[in-house]
């Protein structure tokens, strides 16, 4: 079964500002891994609309593999829940101009955390990154900002 971490950087369910302490909360679960793979949803997510993405995700890896074995067999699964969104009703897809500076700031907020995760891998870090819509600006400036650790391999990065 593949070991799961939730990095919920979200005040609230729907809606709501990053919640920093939040995330850094969730960091020591996922301390001396020497392998992640992180799922980054998309924009216009709650963390309910996210769950049940990532449930979806790893539900289809786990049917492509024969029964009994684990898809991400010896590596951590972070699941990252930031608010892509907003409490506007039905005007919520119209919050898009505003989700994009919560984006970038989610993504220093994740380098900084892949960076301490690093840092107590005991050797180099593997990282592997699934993301979908407003979560490729997040993984990409991620990117971005990592491409200089020493001892993080960067092995995939599904968009």
């Amino acid at each position: 079964m593949t070991e799961t971490v939730q990095i919920n950087c979200r005040t609230a369910p729907a809606g709501g500002d990053i919640d920093a302490l939040r995330a850094w909360l969730s960091v020591p679960g996922v301390r001396g891994k020497s392998h992640i793979i992180v799922l980054i949803h998309g924009y216009n997510d709650t963390f309910d609309d996210a769950t049940t993405a990532y449930r979806a995700f790893c539900d289809l890896q786990t049917a492509m593999v024969p029964a009994g074995l684990d898809w991400a067999f010896g590596a951590t699964l972070v699941q990252v829940f930031w608010p892509g969104d907003a409490r506007w009703g039905i005007a919520r897809p119209a919050f898009y101009p505003w989700a994009l500076p919560v984006a970038d700031k989610i993504a220093e907020l994740l380098t900084e955390i892949v960076k301490d995760l690093r840092s107590f891998a005991h050797g180099q870090l593997t990282l592997d990154v699934v993301s979908h819509s407003m979560g490729n600006r997040v993984t990409l400036r991620m990117l971005s900002l990592l491409q200089n650790v020493a001892g993080l391999e960067v092995r995939r990065s599904v968009h």
